[in-house]
């Protein structure tokens, strides 16, 4: 029996969902592959009917501006092929107005962004050592327990290491926060140097 068209997506849809375990809500859907068709002039290839990456960004009082933007530019600008984007960029905080030190920032998702995305990267804050709210701590161990990818920037492994996600690891920090402390015990006990950035374990 030939199946039809549509019938061949849903088909490669399933296959692709049982092999890579992604929900199907993240796979890209019939109208998207169509039109997508309409604008090229031809047909795509079945490889690009797959689940969009969703890069979530955590933007917290302090944030700074460069740490934060920096993954938004890479991820939000990077194109396949086709000229569609690569990834689903997001940039969410627990407020909806964000103090990034000489400005203010709209931040249009919460942190419920969090559990849906599957990379979460954490920019640096201006003083790293501020206290974290527990809503975002916890947020954020929910999201590694539910194997999430998370990573940090700069001094932003602070912010991973006051939930406990860099317990018994090493991370990578600016070398220039080599002299804080953390609970006491001086960071640069576990620290190497290497040009601009620190490798620490916490």
């Amino acid at each position: 029996m030939v199946k039809s068209r549509s019938g061949k997506i849903a088909h490669h849809r399933q296959l692709f969902a049982k092999r890579s375990e992604v929900p199907y809500r993240y796979l890209l859907t019939h109208r998207t592959v169509l039109e997508g068709e309409k604008r090229l002039g031809k047909k795509l290839p079945m490889p690009y009917c797959i689940a969009m990456h969703t890069v979530t960004v955590l933007a917290l009082d302090g944030v700074l501006a460069f740490d934060l933007s920096t993954p938004v530019e890479v991820f939000g600008r990077a194109r396949l092929p086709d000229g569609r984007r690569a990834y689903v960029v997001r940039v969410c905080a627990p407020a909806e107005e964000v103090d990034a030190n000489l400005f203010a920032l709209r931040v249009p998702w919460g942190l419920d962004a969090l559990a849906g995305a599957d990379t979460i990267i954490v920019p640096g804050l201006a003083d790293p050592m501020v206290p974290i709210s527990e809503d975002v701590l916890g947020a954020l161990r929910r999201a590694l327990e539910g194997g999430t990818r998370i990573a940090s920037i700069c001094v932003g492994a602070f912010t991973l290491a006051a939930a406990g996600l860099l317990d018994g690891r090493r991370a990578t920090t600016h070398w220039a926060a080599a002299g804080i402390s953390l609970d006491g015990t001086p960071i640069s006990r576990w620290m190497t140097v290497c040009s601009s950035s620190t490798t620490v374990r916490f």
